[in-house]
């Protein structure tokens, strides 16, 4: 296996998770909102 497949691999790999990643998110809070902040919900949905 080449170190090109490798880091192809990798990166399919690496894209996969984050889009099921943003998925989740937006699943979670209906409105798809993304913020990097702590899990602090205003008195939930």
């Amino acid at each position: 296996m080449d170190a090109l497949t490798l880091v192809l691999l990798i990166l399919a790999a690496v894209v996969v998770a984050f889009v099921a990643f943003v998925v989740v998110q937006r699943k979670r809070r209906s409105g798809g909102v993304i913020a990097a902040k702590p899990r602090r919900n205003r008195g939930g949905s």
